[in-house]
């Protein structure tokens, strides 16, 4: 085993560590002000510390490894420069196994992998609203590739099985959406098969391998969302998001799903995000790469005298490239978004795999260049949306520090060394901001259209009151607040920032934001 590992090594290493820089480059470019700013808000700052109520969150969403991960690599505390580097750390590694089974071996082309892995709606949205989940993402990433790639390169003889299988359980077990990368993969890697020559006899085989490895992982990963409620005493949630819905999936609604996943695939390609330029231009571009991806399938057809079943075969798979890169589209049948949807990058990457196996330069020399402009987009949309974050951080920051000095005029208790108590608090709503509209391109990045740092939520503000002010806060409890709200003084409160938007209601300091 020894000299196996030394030998991979070997003749791996440079391709390794090409794929490790140009990640971190690309990633530096896009996303360096975000991970180098404390600027942390909505669900990220609910999770800026990570123990307690976050780790119950989920494990009742079936993402029961997430917490694991981050006793591991991340401590308590969701620290900005630590998540960032892990993040692109996990991605280089995936980045290294989506060439290596696709036999990507052009720079070029291997660097635009690189950079679209590492800059692309779904990271940007994770960076700008939810970096507390980005390095465990991009490892639950980076689990579903190395399955791949350990069943794509038979690793060990039989030893891929059992590992693969236990790195989709993982990677399911963080977050399921990239079950749709291991799905895309492995269509790719047999796409490559049949236009390679492979008998269907082996292909079909290869193919049993993968069902077999990935069914065996998700069985592992059902015993897991069995058990650990049972451990932690934390109940499984139905949540639109998660792939526990899948119990409600019925047969008759799968095709209409198949319907949507192409649709939300499509749609996805023709609206991308990013105010670099006009948003039909990037929708031309994205055009273009599947146009030459279809051209090159059918140049393949014509130059290689394929037997009919593989012809069929290679037809089948380009057809269904867009189901199995949104295949969680019809495995989570409650709900979509951004965050779900990182398996669209293989459209550029499929494009990369095909002018492999052809010498069509022009075709290649498309796809490379209008994958350069949509990662330049990427890179513009990152920066643009980590400043609009900034802006609206300090915007907030500014607005509740007028709100903490209003509330002690109003007589808020602060503790002191004779014990004195608080003063319990109920702060209803937030203060609104409007003033980014410039930005609207973004809005459509998962929480993109929010502006203020914190939400209504009652947490969200506790914890903005606790990290960010310094201020420690005693909230009343939801009783409380039903009882105020029912009263006609809190009826007739104005709101911020005019006089009286801050007064007791049955000995509760109400303070009426919005």
């Amino acid at each position: 085993m020894e000299n196996r590992l030394k030998q991979w090594w070997e003749s791996n290493r440079a391709s390794l560590c090409f794929c490790i820089i140009a990640v971190f480059v690309f990633g530096l470019f896009a996303h360096a002000f975000q991970f180098f700013n404390f600027q942390y808000a909505h669900d990220s700052l609910d999770g800026l510390y990570v123990i307690g109520r976050e780790n119950a969150h989920k494990i009742e969403l079936g993402r029961m490894f997430s917490p694991v991960y981050r006793y591991v690599f991340g401590g308590n505390f969701s620290a900005p420069w630590l998540i960032g580097f892990l993040s692109l750390l996990w991605v280089a590694v995936a980045a290294f196994c989506v060439v290596k089974c696709l036999d990507i071996k052009n720079k070029a082309a291997t660097a635009l992998v690189c950079g679209v892995m590492a800059v692309n709606i779904t990271y940007i949205g994770l960076a700008a609203t939810f970096i507390h989940d980005l390095d465990a993402d991009m490892f639950a990433l980076m689990m579903a590739c190395v399955a791949v790639y350990l069943w794509k390169e038979r690793f060990a003889k039989w030893l891929w099985l059992p590992l693969g299988a236990v790195a989709i359980c993982i990677s399911l077990g963080i977050y399921q959406s990239y079950i749709s990368v291991s799905v895309v993969m492995v269509a790719l890697i047999l796409l490559n098969d049949v236009i390679d020559g492979a008998e269907l006899k082996g292909i079909i085989g290869k193919a049993a391998g993968a069902v077999v490895m990935s069914g065996i992982g998700g069985v592992m990963y059902y015993i897991a969302v069995k058990i650990t409620p049972r451990i932690t005493g934390v109940p499984m949630a139905q949540r639109w998001n998660s792939v526990t819905e899948i119990g409600n999936l019925e047969i008759a609604d799968i095709p209409q799903l198949v319907i949507e996943a192409y649709q939300g695939w499509f749609e996805y390609f023709i609206s991308y995000k990013s105010n670099w330029t006009d948003q039909r231009i990037i929708a031309v571009f994205n055009l273009l790469v599947m146009v030459s991806l279809i051209v090159m399938a059918a140049v393949i057809l014509v130059r290689k005298k394929l037997p009919v079943l593989c012809r069929i075969a290679v037809v089948a798979i380009i057809a269904l490239l867009p189901l199995c890169m949104n295949i969680i589209r019809v495995l989570s049948p409650g709900g979509h978004h951004d965050l779900m949807t990182y398996s669209f990058v293989f459209l550029y990457i499929a494009a990369f795999a095909m002018a492999e196996k052809l010498e069509v330069k022009p075709v290649r020399i498309i796809c490379c260049l209008c994958t350069a402009a949509v990662l330049f987009a990427s890179v513009q949309a990152a920066n643009e949306l980590y400043l609009k974050r900034n802006l609206a951080y300090q915007a907030t920051f500014s607005r509740m520090n007028n709100v903490v000095h209003d509330m002690l005029q109003a007589g808020y208790a602060e503790y002191d060394d004779d014990g004195r108590e608080y003063d319990r608090v109920y702060i209803d709503g937030n203060t609104k901001l409007h003033y980014y509209r410039e930005f609207g391109y973004l809005d459509d990045i998962k929480e993109g259209n929010i502006d203020n740092a914190v939400t209504s939520d009652m947490k969200s503000i506790e914890h903005y009151f606790k990290y960010v002010l310094g201020l420690y806060v005693e909230f009343c409890s939801e009783e409380e607040i039903a009882a105020i709200e029912k009263t006609e003084e809190y009826q007739n409160m104005p709101k911020y920032p005019h006089d009286g938007y801050i007064q007791y209601i049955n000995d509760v300091m109400v303070v009426k934001l919005n």
